[in-house]
């Protein structure tokens, strides 16, 4: 009897020791071309820089990888800038289930302890203006100041929620004319679409930002296999009625 409770104790371990090993994350958009669909959005192809990242020097590509070397170059504001992507056609998928997974690695004289990754929510058009509706959606990704330099390592936030909404919209006390106010609401789905993203140095931050972004991705969310849940349940009900019967026993 304690040889088959034993047995059954290793099984119902092996089963959850499963549970350690993340499921492999479908990627829906990659700047390193990696996409699933095979479209290519490497790097270099990011279209737009402003503020301390539009400094020469300020964003450089080997390959894959971004490398950002930011400081404030006209002591206003902080430390703060950014570079875009426009993303053609725009791209549509549930944001409850997916979240942005960045790979960076961070230089010895880094000092910058943040950086902020801009979705930007395309809702259709103002029939009363024919602008776009769009608004931002705001992910901060902290503590770059604590991490080893010069070990890759990996950031994830689901899209749900946002750290913060902007609504860059004139009429709306933002800074753009052309566009009008979104619906603030994040639905990347039905509704909305993806249509920019943008990293930036975050407004007005301290210290200088040297990293090098590997990857940047919105993929789904990873959630364990139902076989392996099932495995787990399985081995656990044997496991107690094993435990159950040594005690009749």
């Amino acid at each position: 009897m304690i040889r088959n409770f034993t047995l059954f104790a290793c099984s119902w371990m092996a089963c959850c020791l499963l549970l350690l090993v993340p499921a492999q994350a479908q990627v829906i958009l990659s700047i390193d071309g990696d996409d699933a669909d095979g479209t290519p959005n490497p790097p270099v192809a990011y279209t737009f820089t402003f503020d301390d990242l539009g400094v020469p020097g300020a964003v450089t590509t080997s390959g894959t990888d971004l490398t950002l070397d930011v400081t404030d170059s006209d002591a206003i504001n902080g430390v703060f800038g950014g570079l875009g992507f426009g993303i053609g056609p725009a791209l549509e998928f549930d944001s409850a289930t997916h979240r942005i997974a960045i790979d960076l690695t961070v230089f010895a004289d880094n000092v910058g302890d943040e950086i902020a990754i801009i979705l930007q929510d395309q809702d259709g058009i103002d029939l009363s203006t024919f602008l776009p509706k769009v608004e931002q959606h705001q992910y901060f990704f902290g503590t770059l100041s604590t991490v080893t330099p010069g070990v890759p390592f990996t950031l994830t936030q689901d899209i749900v929620p946002p750290d913060f909404t902007f609504q860059p919209s004139a009429a709306a006390g933002g800074f753009d004319p052309g566009v009008s106010p979104g619906d603030g609401i994040v639905n990347f789905d039905a509704v909305g679409a993806l249509d920019q993203l943008q990293i930036q140095a975050p407004f007005g931050s301290v210290g200088d930002l040297h990293i090098t972004i590997h990857d940047l991705r919105i993929e789904v969310i990873p959630v364990p296999e139902p076989a392996t849940l099932g495995l787990i349940a399985c081995s656990t009900v044997g496991l107690l009625m094993t435990r159950r019967r040594n005690r009749l026993c």
